[in-house]
């Protein structure tokens, strides 16, 4: 750890553009190799592309989270409507408000970055169930935060 490591946060800060999502993905790494030590033949590439892996995930979550945004805004005649609502509620409230399984996709995709496949697995429904979920999650997001 102590030979690689700088040189793998270096590399990472050059994909993920920040410092500290790099530092992340580096320790999220090292604990992987180390859980995997026996099963990993060389292990300084492997390090790499889990830590690359990790970088990229975390900035397709950051893309996800984006689009969201931009499909909410760009919906409505106005796109001021979201930063005040954003500014005065808890993101967790408007979550609240929205029915279990509509809740549960959205959380499950824009938060915890589940692919749909395996949101209908965990929820034990068809992906187009899935799917219809989040559509009505986002209609009744972009309701109440345009009701604020």
């Amino acid at each position: 750890m102590r030979d690689n490591c700088s040189r793998l946060v270096q590399s990472l800060s050059l994909v993920a553009l920040d410092r500290e999502s790099a530092a992340d993905a580096a320790q999220e790494a090292f604990l992987e190799l180390h859980l995997h030590l026996s099963e990993v033949r060389d292990p300084i590439p492997w390090l790499y592309r889990v830590a690359f892996n990790r970088c990229l995930d975390s900035r397709r979550r950051f893309a996800r989270r984006v689009r969201l945004f931009e499909r909410l805004t760009r919906s409505t005649t106005s796109a001021d409507w979201i930063a005040p609502a954003m500014a005065q509620s808890d993101f967790k409230e408007v979550l609240a408000g929205l029915p279990l399984r509509q809740r549960t996709a959205a959380t499950l995709y824009y938060l915890a970055d589940l692919p749909v496949a395996e949101i209908a697995t965990v929820m034990n429904v068809s992906e187009g169930s899935v799917n219809r979920h989040l559509y009505r999650a986002r209609e009744a997001l972009r309701t109440t935060l345009e009701a604020m």
